[in-house]
């Protein structure tokens, strides 16, 4: 793993990829964007809040925040706002089977075919959700507690069992099973969304992020945790060379 400098002191929560661009996002209104990852452009959000997760569909970059906003860009440069569905933080979003979806504070859970209007879900939880996939014909939202949502057309939410208390912050699906990560190194795995292992990680750490990517799996979090694995079951700790927390993973071609 290659260290590169950002310059700046914010803290990052989201990243994605579209248009040949990397962007992160990150604290007071914080977007940076790059074309090959090492030099880094900081770019004009409208926003000092912070952007707690962005996504890229339908040729448009979308990232929420506090109090339910969303901004949405064609381009990078300007960032228009809309008006928000919901008064609650959204702390996920991704852009899967042609639909954005974002989950956060309270159970909330809005959905949007075009990244500028949005229509609230009914979650049937108060616990706060942050990570959000598709697969199998089937949208998966994991979050606080354990909470595991499944569905089968992002309006009607079923309440799933993870078997497990502890936090949930990320969820990718590799074409086969979904991999969810979590507190104190929590790794679960499920081949149809609906029944959940655990998979020992080997670490005690928190896990804040996970992804999928040329064959292997990665999950980072913080003091510069990171895990791989070739099959998503057994995991090994990398030497990163950092200190600092690794809030996302994001694999891009």
């Amino acid at each position: 793993w290659t260290s590169n400098t950002s310059g700046t002191k914010s803290h990052f929560w989201g990243i994605t990829y579209g248009k040949g661009t990397f962007l992160v996002v990150g604290g007071q209104g914080t977007i940076l964007t790059s074309t090959d990852t090492k030099s880094w452009i900081s770019r004009s959000s409208g926003t000092t809040a912070g952007i707690y997760e962005i996504s890229y569909g339908n040729q448009i970059f979308v990232n929420v925040g506090p109090l339910g906003r969303t901004y949405y860009s064609n381009n990078t440069l300007l960032w228009t706002q809309r008006i928000s569905v919901t008064g609650e933080s959204l702390w996920g979003i991704n852009y899967i089977d042609n639909l954005f979806v974002s989950a956060g504070v309270n159970g909330a859970i809005v959905t949007s075919v075009d990244g500028i209007s949005w229509t609230t879900r009914v979650s049937g939880t108060s616990n706060t959700l942050w990570g959000i996939n598709y697969g199998k014909e089937k949208y998966v939202i994991v979050g606080k507690y354990g909470t595991i949502l499944t569905s089968n057309d992002s309006i009607t939410w079923e309440l799933v069992n993870s078997n497990t208390s502890l936090g949930l912050s990320d969820v990718i699906f590799d074409n086969k099973k979904f991999v969810a990560v979590g507190d104190n190194g929590t790794i679960l795995t499920s081949t149809d969304g609906n029944n959940w292992s655990s998979i020992s990680s080997g670490t005690n750490n928190h896990l804040w992020g996970v992804a999928y990517g040329n064959g292997k799996y990665v999950a980072v979090g913080p003091s510069g945790t990171l895990l791989t694995s070739t099959n998503g079951y057994e995991w090994a700790s990398k030497n990163t060379g950092i200190g600092s927390s690794l809030n996302r993973v994001f694999f891009a071609q």
